[in-house]
């Protein structure tokens, strides 16, 4: 199974990097690009210098979060695009737990689990829930890492830690590129689900998040905003 790593980044040079050699250290091979949205800080030689082998497209200002991986993964052929923050490390098997799910014919969006930083014990995220209004959240956020057993599947995957088919994400047209920043995610996944595709949740795919430092892949106070689902 073809997987790429897509990670939209601005301005997080170190955290950038801290998430690439987790990358390096994955079970699963995988092809790994970074969408610069005109960083200033050094990202594209850093990234270079230090990891020769990642592809970096660099865009002279900042696209937002959709569009920039659209950018990417709109061109590329493979079986499975993979999304993870500039600000994860990677447990070593989390792409290949990520994957596991796919063997299952129906499954068009697999969530992974992203950690606390400061508490490794609880949630960040386990994928996107909404309500009847369209409400969104974090799925299972600051719950201990304990309650992943019983979770049921969200409804998509964060996009901070997501793997999505790829012919289907293309066929799709990807991202929403009016949606500069928070809610591409939610909007992806109702549209998988409109084409017919349901979302795993891959409960050993764990990655440690910084939350907040990548524009686009919500937080629970942006989830809060009840804005979108009303107008959706």
């Amino acid at each position: 199974m073809k997987a790429w790593v897509v990670i939209p980044t601005l301005d997080a040079r170190e955290l950038l990097l801290e998430t690439l050699r987790s990358l390096e250290e994955q079970t699963a091979a995988v092809a790994v690009i970074v969408v610069d949205n005109a960083s200033t800080d050094g990202t594209v030689a850093a990234v270079a210098e230090r990891h020769p082998g990642v592809r970096v497209l660099r865009n002279e200002r900042n696209l937002g979060f959709g569009a920039a991986i659209n950018r990417a993964a709109l061109e590329l052929e493979g079986d499975v695009l993979v999304l993870v923050n500039n600000d994860v490390v990677c447990a070593p098997d989390f792409v290949e737990r990520l994957l596991e799910p796919f063997a299952r014919p129906e499954i068009g969006m697999v969530a992974g689990v992203l950690l606390q930083t400061a508490a490794p014990g609880r949630i960040d995220s386990a994928g996107i829930e909404l309500d009847t209004t369209l409400r969104s959240w974090d799925y299972l956020w600051n719950e201990p890492v304990a309650a992943l057993q019983a979770a049921n599947d969200p409804v998509g995957p964060c996009g901070g830690a997501a793997a999505y088919r790829l012919p289907v994400f293309k066929e799709l047209g990807g991202f929403d590129e009016t949606l500069f920043a928070y809610w591409e995610d939610v909007d992806l996944a109702l549209r998988f689900r409109q084409a017919g595709w349901s979302c795993a949740l891959a409960r050993g795919a764990r990655a440690v998040h910084e939350h907040g430092q990548t524009l686009g892949a919500g937080s629970p106070a942006a989830r809060r905003l009840e804005a979108f689902g009303r107008g959706y």
